[in-house]
């Protein structure tokens, strides 16, 4: 009797996309991903994230998990609340990307800006608003290295941000660095169940209760 041949072992299958995992990092020649073709990439590849960071390389990263997604929208709803009821700016939730002064184009997990930064830019722009906000807020998800997430943070306090919170919620109960404009150290704070905005946005206190949670 004759054996049918063996079948060919297929290939493996692509890896499934992690939420919240680390980027993919993409190296072009210096000045090929400008603004536009940020935002048409990422119309075109919707759910996946794209950066540009300081060397000009494309940084493509997954959706957030559920999770790390309810964090960044209990936070920016309540910087919404404030910032509406004062109007005294604008802001942001995740998927809001910032065209930087030194180069690199980011996206925040929240933020604001104030209405004397907002003066610079055309506030019809469909594009990348070409400004750094005031504030901004980073939520780290669990697959991301707090080392990479640190440095973004300091990113956005070289282009311009005045206060910046990076919230970790995976390290010891959790932590928040807290960056301040001129601040020579991050100052981090553990499990705070609240934060205040400071001398830069006054009144506004981010209840944190949740968050951990």
């Amino acid at each position: 009797m004759v054996q049918a041949p063996p079948k060919a072992e297929q290939a493996d299958s692509p890896p499934a996309i992690v939420a919240g995992g680390a980027p993919i990092v993409l190296r072009f020649p210096a000045g090929a991903i400008s603004d536009e073709l940020l935002i048409e990439l990422s119309e075109l590849n919707e759910p996946w994230h794209f950066e540009r960071n300081l060397e000009g390389a494309l940084e493509i990263s997954p959706p957030p998990g559920t999770n790390s997604g309810r964090r960044s929208a209990r936070i920016a709803a309540q910087i919404l609340q404030w910032s509406d009821r004062l109007e005294n700016g604008e802001s942001f939730g995740p998927g809001s990307g910032f065209s930087l002064s030194i180069g690199s184009a980011r996206d925040p997990d929240a933020a604001w800006v104030s209405n004397e930064r907002l003066e610079a830019v055309d506030t019809d722009d469909e594009g990348l608003w070409f400004l750094c906000p005031d504030l901004v807020v980073e939520v780290r998800s669990r697959g991301q290295r707090l080392s990479r997430q640190r440095e973004k943070m300091e990113e956005w306090m070289a282009a311009g941000a005045r206060l910046g919170w990076l919230i970790d919620p995976f390290t010891g109960e959790g932590e928040v660095w807290v960056y301040r404009a001129g601040g020579s150290e991050a100052e981090c704070l553990e499990r705070p169940g609240s934060l205040s905005g400071e001398d830069v946005a006054e009144g506004l206190r981010v209840d944190l209760g949740k968050v951990w949670r």
